[in-house]
């Protein structure tokens, strides 16, 4: 019920544009409306500030935790990923300074991010200053590399009793893992088992692991193109073409059909809540 938006039981009243596209004009549809928002000034802007925000906080944290020098936290920050992660350009100085920059495409910006929140870098460095804040009471230190002090004591302390009060069968479903995971009004939060089984994980990692795509590194269907950088990447240090070696979320998991909340005369709502395959199949996807 505190879901932003609500998960509402109701079914929408109409189908789509969309509703008499084959999958295949539909999936062309969504991916050139995807590359529409990408190219606005908004998601440029805020893509661009986030990075930017996000490196200069971590490496400020790291060189108060622990002396770490600016392009060492760098590495340490986004230095982790693999040919695996899509977009990510590679584990060298270089290559992620470019990706940080104004020149680096939004793949390559969100790859980093993503290899930060797997990581757990930023909770290394921002921890011990979280709680000595928390000790003191003085955020002086935290508001000193311009972010909001309570706010960051609060997930602190989330995280804190996740890791040391909570039952570790429930951290997924009723806690709060690191710094980054998804508060509990993100839809997110569907992907896990709900606390006090209020309902199921909507997707299973596929049996054996994740499958790699089909696309090649020169597809059509890729925009923005590979960067030199991600070219080199993926292709061996090559310009030639080669298969990619992404490990999409499509490849990694499959989506069951569990809703969001069963029927019980008992909840505020008697009927099912349907959860996202059966969203899927009604929209025709």
């Amino acid at each position: 019920e505190n879901k932003i938006p609500l998960a509402t039981g109701s079914l929408i009243s109409a189908q789509t544009i969309e509703e008499n596209l084959s999958n295949d004009d539909k999936r062309s549809f969504e991916h050139l409306l995807g590359h529409a928002l990408r190219n606005t000034s908004a998601v440029h802007f805020i893509s661009q500030t986030f990075v930017d925000v996000i490196s200069q906080v971590m490496q400020k944290a790291a060189a108060i935790t622990n002396g770490t020098q600016p392009d060492q936290s760098l590495l340490k920050a986004y230095g982790t990923g693999s040919r695996g992660n899509t977009g990510y350009s590679g584990p060298s100085l270089e290559a992620i300074k470019y990706a940080l920059s104004a020149n680096g495409n939004i793949r390559e910006k969100w790859a980093l991010i993503y290899i930060l929140t797997k990581n757990r870098y930023f909770d290394d460095v921002m921890t011990p200053l979280a709680a000595q804040a928390n000790k003191t009471g003085d955020m002086s230190v935290l508001e000193s590399l311009g972010v909001n002090g309570s706010a960051v004591v609060q997930r602190y302390l989330d995280v804190y009793a996740t890791k040391n009060v909570l039952d570790p069968s429930e951290k997924y479903s009723n806690g709060i893992i690191d710094f980054a995971f998804e508060p509990f009004n993100s839809w997110v939060r569907f992907d896990f088992d709900g606390p006090e089984n209020t309902w199921k994980g909507v997707r299973n990692s596929k049996a054996g692991g994740c499958g790699t795509t089909d696309l090649f590194s020169n597809d059509p269907s890729i925009f923005p193109p590979l960067s030199r950088y991600e070219l080199e990447y993926q292709c061996n240090s090559t310009h030639t073409a080669c298969k990619l070696i992404w490990e999409p979320g499509l490849l990694c998991y499959d989506i069951v059909n569990t809703p969001f909340a069963a029927a019980s005369a008992s909840s505020s709502s008697a009927r099912e809540i349907p959860g996202y395959l059966a969203r899927a199949d009604w929209l025709g996807y």
